[in-house]
């Protein structure tokens, strides 16, 4: 069956995002779309996506994907093909196709990809970003050597902090307060997270707001994905 432009599109997106957390196996199907990163730490995971005409494909080895499909994306004729188990109602495989070129993806099953449908957590608090606030986050970390920073939302303000091997920290107070989500909650919070992470995330997208929940998992849409990172103990 061949792909039409907007199905190539999106799992071409799915696949970028889910490279930017080092997310390399992605499940898209009737339940959305899903991944998770290898050490646990980042959940790819979004259910309001348009549906596949193919129905469901599971992706590894995403790196490759994105390699053979940039060799014959710009060629003239270019196609891609997915090969159906009909049986099972999932992509076995794709055929990338060019004039005079042809280039084979295996797929996975996607019932042999590990990436839960749920997340136990509930968004209490968001907070606006801006390119400041990246910019600021980005040299901070540089600054300290910190491989971790502490979000902190409190009756001061919403504060980044990030402390180097000496326990010298670096804190920079960037909103008046996080909004709440419900009447029940205050906005306050504060987690860890790995700052390699939220600087992928929020570089591309510097404008976001990210929202924080009871359990302390932030969460910011991606190129229209939710991107769940998991805090730190």
């Amino acid at each position: 069956m061949k792909l039409d432009k907007d199905s190539l599109t999106f799992i071409q997106t799915v696949v970028k995002t889910a490279g930017m957390v080092d997310i390399d196996s992605v499940i898209i199907d009737e339940d959305g779309v899903r991944g998770l990163s290898e050490n646990n730490t980042v959940v790819l995971l979004e259910k309001e996506v348009q549906a596949l005409e193919i129905g469901a494909i599971g992706l590894n080895r995403t790196d490759v994907f994105e390699q053979r499909l940039e060799v014959v994306q710009g060629l003239e004729g270019f196609s891609v093909t997915a090969v159906m188990d009909d049986d099972k109602g999932f992509a076995r495989s794709l055929t990338l196709k060019a004039k005079g070129t042809k280039v084979d993806y295996r797929c996975a099953n996607p019932t042999a990809i590990r990436a839960p449908k749920v997340l136990n957590d509930v968004m209490t608090a968001s907070v606006q970003l801006s390119n400041d606030v990246v910019t600021m986050l980005q040299k901070g970390a540089a600054a300290m050597g910190a491989d971790l920073v502490k979000i902190i939302s409190d009756a001061n303000g919403v504060t980044f902090s990030l402390t180097d091997t000496n326990n010298d920290t670096f804190d920079h107070t960037f909103a008046e307060r996080a909004t709440p989500l419900s009447k029940e909650t205050d906005g306050h919070f504060a987690h860890k997270y790995p700052v390699k992470t939220l600087l992928a995330l929020f570089k591309h997208n510097p404008e976001a707001i990210f929202e924080v929940g009871r359990k302390g998992t932030l969460r910011v849409k991606i190129n229209g994905l939710g991107v769940y990172v998991l805090p730190k103990v």
